[in-house]
């Protein structure tokens, strides 16, 4: 693997790593250096830039995962982008980096890793982030948008901040579809919702504007959780949403009617037990952040705890799942 010299003047908040490789080995890679400890990952594809390099790409993420409509992309390579905290040592991150990748067959050479300072990384992106469909009855509008909200259905405005979430990748939106069509048919009173992981509190406020009664937001990044905070206060939701730093543990005692886990699949088997224990009866779970090529290994580990699946989206990369309790089981 390439890299290129370290200015060990300058402040290393971040490392980060960039290759270019096919488009078929995007997702691969990716889950990999998630899987190394990489904070985030972008997958940037150079075929849809069409404004002046400085302006940056005018969309991110892999096009087959968008939910709203993007151009085709004439060429066949992706730049994948991956960020690390700026504590691990360059040279083991580099070692680590390399033999994950190769251990895959996805080859290194090319890549290369640079020290970065703290930034905001949105800044980039905003001015191409416009309002689009989520799911059946709901709309993202960008916090700094002036466009009006539509008739019908109802709509959530969002501003990333500096935590994952945005809608556009199919992981989220296959989730939000989920809890919509599920808070769609509900009977009884409104419930409650736990969302694991809650990033700019997309799911939850979703959860909120689509019906439920009140939601808690769990996560590990204190920054996720200003985020989320701030995106409730725009949407009036404060007094709904609950917000706390940690995992489900961190969620106040007792269980939910529906949970939402949208992370890794690493993580969510390493969470089943956790999530499991915040059902109440006859809850739902819906996960994300699922490779097709992962989906039985977490449905296996699931089902140890006596969930099935009754609800599946998928986009053919990624896959989006609902699950109950098995009927009979007492847990």
């Amino acid at each position: 693997m390439a890299s290129s010299p370290v200015e060990h003047n300058a402040a290393t908040d971040w490392w980060e790593l960039r290759l270019e490789l096919p488009n078929e080995w995007a997702a691969l890679a990716s889950q990999a250096l998630l899987d190394q400890g990489a904070t985030g990952t972008q997958e940037d594809h150079p075929g849809l830039h069409f404004e002046a390099e400085e302006d940056g790409p005018i969309v991110s993420g892999d096009p087959r995962s968008w939910t709203p409509p993007v151009p085709s992309n004439p060429q066949e390579s992706v730049l994948l982008k991956a960020w690390f905290a700026g504590t691990r040592d360059y040279k083991t991150l580099l070692e680590e980096v390399s033999v994950a990748l190769e251990a895959i067959g996805v080859p290194t050479q090319g890549a290369r890793l640079t020290a970065l300072a703290d930034q905001d990384w949105n800044a980039n992106w905003k001015a191409g982030f416009t309002a689009f469909r989520l799911s059946r009855r709901l709309r993202i509008v960008p916090s700094w948008s002036n466009e009006e909200e539509e008739e019908s259905g109802e709509s959530l405005q969002l501003d990333p901040g500096m935590a994952f979430g945005t809608g556009t990748h199919f992981t989220t939106a296959g989730c939000t579809q989920l809890l919509d069509e599920l808070l769609a048919s509900w009977s009884g009173a409104a419930p409650a919702l736990l969302d694991v992981g809650t990033g700019t509190g997309i799911l939850a406020l979703a959860g909120l504007r689509l019906g439920a009664a009140s939601a808690v937001g769990v996560d590990a990044d204190p920054r996720a959780i200003e985020a989320s905070a701030e995106n409730a206060h725009i949407n009036g939701l404060t007094e709904r949403l609950q917000l706390f730093e940690g995992g489900p543990e961190a969620a106040p005692p007792g269980t939910f009617p529906i949970v939402l886990a949208n992370l890794i699949a690493p993580l969510l088997s390493e969470l089943a037990p956790a999530l499991c224990s915040r059902l109440a009866q006859g809850a739902s779970l819906i996960l994300s952040g699922i490779l097709c090529s992962q989906e039985a290994s977490i449905v296996d580990t699931f089902g140890e705890h006596g969930l099935q699946t009754v609800q599946r989206l998928s986009d053919d990369e990624w896959v989006a799942l609902r699950m109950t309790r098995r009927a009979g089981d007492p847990r």
